[in-house]
């Protein structure tokens, strides 16, 4: 069975809370809430619903969830290229007319399931959108090194 998760972040601090979405409060008055997973529907955490992402369902290279509205970081390789070894970022979206996770960076979008364990979450649009704005530069991320392969993600 998938596991159904949401996250959001939260109006008090802006930390991040996963969990589940609610919303209550006096009609014309609702506040949006996460319930987080480790609590009961007694204990809940206000957040920004603006923020409110749900789970994909997959992984990156580390095994870190990866949550719409992530900015992923893709490694790529064409050896006949120079320098034959290149990064880009793209944001998880769901797509409503395929109805499937995507991945979009400018007007190109692609199946999130291409990339899932090819990838490493490095923030998201809400902390970090400046990730997408750069444009394509090949040692740009070099601070959030990929590894080789999953096997080196987990030694």
């Amino acid at each position: 069975m998938r596991e159904i998760l949401f996250r959001g972040k939260r109006t008090d601090n802006g930390e991040w809370v996963q969990g589940y979405p609610c919303r209550y409060g006096w009609t014309g008055k609702e506040k949006d809430y996460i319930i987080p997973d480790y609590a009961s529907a007694l204990y809940t955490v206000e957040i920004d619903p603006s923020t409110v992402g749900q789970y994909t369902g997959l992984t990156d290279m580390n095994d870190k969830k990866i949550f719409e509205g992530d900015i992923i970081q893709v490694k790529f390789e064409f050896p006949p290229c120079d320098p034959g070894i290149w990064y880009e970022n793209y944001e998880v979206y769901f797509d409503d007319e395929s109805h499937e996770w995507r991945v979009k960076r400018g007007s190109y979008t692609y199946s999130l399931w291409e990339y899932d364990q090819d990838c490493v979450v490095v923030g998201n649009v809400y902390d970090s959108p400046k990730l997408l704005s750069s444009h394509i530069n090949y040692k740009a991320y070099q601070s959030v090194p990929l590894p080789e392969s999953p096997k080196e993600a987990n030694a």
